[in-house]
């Protein structure tokens, strides 16, 4: 049962899109309240009333127990600027606005370098943070008989 919501939600409740929830780490009884909610109606959402209204009540307790215990991991969404052209061009059509950039490869360099330099920073300072810790405590861990 739960292939159908990772489709949306994602791989093990983590998802990828700004506009679906994440379900991995949530509560147990926040997930079961949820999905009794929508299908009951009482939540307003036409994909989840139709996905919620063949669900038991097993199903339910079930998966929030599921993904109440998978491991959430964070996620971080940038806004990127649009390209002034695009959205120029997408004015004068009827057509709906289609995000600029899909996939990391198509941002611009200069983006790219700079999210890659606050990951690595990110990343730097977290390892370092670690080994101040290791030595700080290393000596009185060695200590204790």
């Amino acid at each position: 049962m739960a292939e159908k919501c990772d489709r949306c939600h994602g791989l093990n409740g983590n998802s990828v899109r700004p506009e679906v929830p994440a379900l991995a780490a949530q509560r147990v009884d926040y997930l079961d309240e949820a999905l009794r909610a929508y299908r009951s109606g009482a939540r307003m959402s036409p994909e989840m009333a139709a996905m919620s209204s063949i669900l038991t009540d097993d199903d339910i307790a079930g998966l929030a127990a599921h993904y109440a215990h998978q491991k959430g991991r964070a996620v971080i969404f940038i806004a990127v600027p649009e390209n002034r052209r695009a959205s120029e061009a997408r004015d004068m059509t009827d057509q709906p606005p289609h995000a600029p950039f899909r996939h990391y490869s198509e941002l611009p360099y200069s983006l790219r370098t700079l999210f890659t330099c606050v990951l690595l920073i990110l990343g730097l300072g977290y390892l370092f943070g670690l080994l101040n810790i290791y030595f700080t405590y290393a000596g009185r861990l060695a200590a204790i008989p």
